[in-house]
């Protein structure tokens, strides 16, 4: 059934947009409030790119990325964005520059949409597996996948690299829903 254009206006979607925010690999999941699922997995994935100095390349890189995330809140309108706020989980300057990066232009772009955004911490996404200890990237990813599953979590068709940013997204989504900051609290697999 198609809706006539009359009415398509009439229809406001409303969408959360989780994020696994990264330099390289950025894991999406877009939960829509009015169809109380998820639509839409992905991972945006930015390339390397060999210029020549390491200012233009890092520029060119942060802009593919602003570019990908301004793609996907055009298609998302009317939308909230909750992120894991990244904590640099390496060790080395470049990751800590990177994942700097990566934020900053996250930051940039929700502002410059008016989009709302909201934190959340690593230590909230681990503590969905355990109180204390140590979590894998499996323990989450087995989480996310049965807890979310009811509602339509499903990863999207590409590498194995993406999983873990896309469980991440989700975990993001979980928090959120435990934490009061969705509209509802989703009915989840416990």
């Amino acid at each position: 059934m198609t809706l006539a254009p009359k009415v398509l206006h009439l229809i406001k979607m409303s969408y959360t947009i989780c994020i696994d925010i990264g330099y390289r690999f950025t894991g999406v999941v877009v939960y829509s409030d009015t169809k109380k699922r998820i639509i839409h997995t992905d991972c945006i994935r930015i390339k390397p790119l060999t210029r020549l100095s390491k200012a233009q390349q890092h520029f060119d890189e942060c802009q593919n990325l602003a570019w990908e995330l301004e793609k996907l809140f055009h298609d998302h309108p009317d939308c909230s964005v909750i992120v894991e706020s990244p904590s640099g989980g390496g060790k080395s300057s470049i990751a800590v520059k990177s994942m700097a990066s990566a934020i900053s232009v996250l930051a940039s772009v929700c502002s410059l949409l008016d989009i709302k955004t909201t934190l959340v911490t690593p230590l909230q996404i681990k503590r969905l597996v355990k109180a204390k200890g140590a979590v894998s990237k499996e323990e989450v990813q087995g989480l996310v996948e049965h807890s979310l599953s009811p509602i339509g979590f499903k990863y999207p068709n590409t590498y194995n690299w993406c999983k873990e940013h896309v469980a991440d997204a989700g975990a993001v989504l979980i928090v959120a829903s435990n934490e009061g900051l969705l509209n509802e609290t989703l009915k989840l697999n416990k």
